[in-house]
């Protein structure tokens, strides 16, 4: 998709207009204007998701919150809707005002009723320090702008990740170079499956012991929120790429010390589509199956990126044991 905005008029100018000289109509329909302000702002965001599946957004880029590139928009209504994916925010303090607001962060999958696959990463802010508490949401398409994300508490199943509900490998390092990325989190409440049609979960390789699994010329989905090119801006919408995952010797010639293909994945380089930093904690699915968690990887995300493997975790046993634990 291009990085340009599109010159045109929202169709939500159009609606506000409408709403705003249409006020004496809600007194007369005996509306309170709180309940007529709501429905302003839910109308405004109906007109955000529908116009922004053509057009870019800008004021939704963190450092860490990340790219799909060369891809295309998941509709809502599409069959091959990832019902699966987790969109998770963290809090920080806004200058300005001094406030706490949430913003968006990474991504996860939903591995049971309980528990969120994502990236260790994901877990601390820019500054290396462990987040006290996340918001993680579920059945979420597209994410409104910040001065409405309320709507994304009322549209969606929101749950809390405590401290002691983040769950991060022993050896991950903050500081090194991205091997053992890897987290499981607790939520807060149980997600009950049967009452939440809008919400599914993703399937895991199955275990095979003392074994690596070779996805070699493997063609993969990657599904995230974020960044349409390098250093662009961010889409409202969830996006998925296919990429195609890169042999071991090659990935190693690539990132050299920084690749370990026990335990990670690399697609191989383009010049059109990639995922980056971000959408950090989102999967990468072949056949149906998640195989990868979106890690790390160059600058340029088009060249590209590192995933950690979901299979090494599955034969190790360090995913159960962990799921277990709790």
């Amino acid at each position: 998709m291009s990085g340009q905005t599109r010159k045109k008029i929202s169709p939500g100018f159009f609606l506000l207009l409408i709403f705003s000289s249409g006020y004496h109509l809600s007194e007369a329909m005996g509306l309170e204007r709180k309940t007529f302000t709501s429905l302003i702002c839910y109308a405004l965001f109906l007109s955000f998701v529908c116009s922004s599946l053509g057009t870019l957004v800008e004021g939704l880029t963190p450092q860490k919150f990340g790219y799909i590139i060369g891809g295309s928009v998941v509709k809502p209504d599409d069959s091959e809707r990832h019902k699966y994916m987790v969109h998770m925010r963290r809090f920080v303090i806004d200058d300005a005002t001094n406030a706490t607001q949430s913003i968006p962060w990474c991504a996860g999958t939903l591995i049971s009723e309980w528990h969120i696959l994502t990236a260790a990463h994901c877990l601390f802010n820019d500054q290396g320090e462990l987040s006290n508490e996340m918001d993680v949401f579920l059945g979420v398409n597209a994410i409104p702008p910040n001065e409405l994300v309320e709507l994304l508490y009322s549209t969606s199943i929101k749950r809390t990740i405590s401290s002691e509900g983040m769950l991060i490998h022993d050896e991950f390092n903050q500081m090194g170079w991205g091997e053992y990325d890897i987290a499981i989190l607790k939520m807060n409440e149980r997600v009950d499956l049967n009452e939440n049609p809008g919400v599914s979960l993703i399937n895991l390789p199955a275990e095979c012991s003392n074994c690596t699994v070779d996805y070699e010329g493997k063609a993969a989905i990657a599904v995230g929120w974020g960044l349409t090119s390098s250093g662009g801006t961010s889409s409202p919408n969830m996006m998925q790429v296919e990429l195609t995952v890169n042999s071991n010797e090659e990935c190693e010639k690539q990132f050299n010390v920084t690749y370990n293909g026990e335990y990670q994945l690399c697609t191989i380089p383009s010049n059109t589509k990639g995922t980056c930093q971000g959408d950090s904690g989102g999967p990468m699915i072949a056949d149906g199956i998640q195989i990868g968690i979106t890690s790390h990887g160059p600058q340029q995300c088009e060249e590209g990126g590192v995933y950690t493997r979901v299979s090494a975790y599955i034969n190790n046993g360090w995913i159960a044991s962990k799921m277990n634990a709790q």
